[in-house]
């Protein structure tokens, strides 16, 4: 973020992305959601679905300097914040890897869902000065206790079908999240293939099997 500006990535959903490659100036590959850097204290992060991520790193902060592997903080100390986000069922080493000089403000990621209400899990997953003295410092205390109901809900987890004769059944986990009032299934009813436009589309409350032809969906 260049100065004067303000820049709030509130309310997505943030899916699916893999991080990964050789070193670019002495850095590994972050940031499989999201990499930050700002010049001043205007970005935030807020109320978004961060899930189905893989690679080193999930969040990345740095400074704004441009690229390199050291982060001196020659042109800023500020940080991003990072608020009432729910961040689960990632593959990343690390949730959030702060790669601010020492001096940087400390990065204020309280009140967000990380999958967990054990401590110590999410104290392994946050890359800080705690892990080297170098670094800046991630506040993620006080942690929610269960998803915040503000993001919009992601992609149901474990989505699997199963074809038999003229039918075809789904089967997906159920979405952690409160106030979720059922899933929208799309299908297309030729063969074109995508885009998949919810023509026919069905709003279900779980797994479901219909018969191929005609289109009839009904619950399982």
């Amino acid at each position: 973020m260049e100065e004067g500006g303000t820049l709030a990535i509130n309310s997505n959903i943030i899916h699916g992305n893999t991080v990964s490659g050789g070193d670019l100036n002495g850095l590994p590959p972050h940031g499989a959601a999201l990499w930050l850097e700002t010049k001043e204290a205007n970005l935030s992060v807020t109320a978004n679905s961060i899930t189905g991520h893989s690679g080193n790193s999930l969040i990345y902060i740095y400074c704004y300097q441009g690229f390199g592997a050291s982060c001196d903080g020659t042109f800023s100390l500020t940080v991003a914040t990072i608020n009432d986000n729910n961040v689960s069922n990632n593959a990343t080493t690390y949730w959030i890897f702060d790669n601010q000089r020492a001096e940087s403000d400390t990065v204020n990621a309280e009140s967000n869902w990380l999958g967990t209400t054990i401590e110590a899990e999410i104290q392994v997953k946050i890359f800080d000065s705690n892990d080297d003295i170098t670094k800046g410092t991630v506040d993620y205390v006080p942690f929610l206790t269960s998803p915040s109901t503000s993001p919009p809900p992601p992609p149901p987890t474990n989505l699997t079908g199963e074809a038999s004769g003229t039918s075809a059944s789904l089967f997906w986990a159920a979405n952690p999240e409160g106030e979720i009032t059922g899933y929208q299934v799309y299908y297309d009813t030729d063969s074109t293939g995508n885009p998949y436009d919810g023509t026919g589309g069905l709003r279900v409350f779980r797994p479901l099997t219909w018969a191929m032809s005609p289109h009839s969906p009904s619950p399982a």
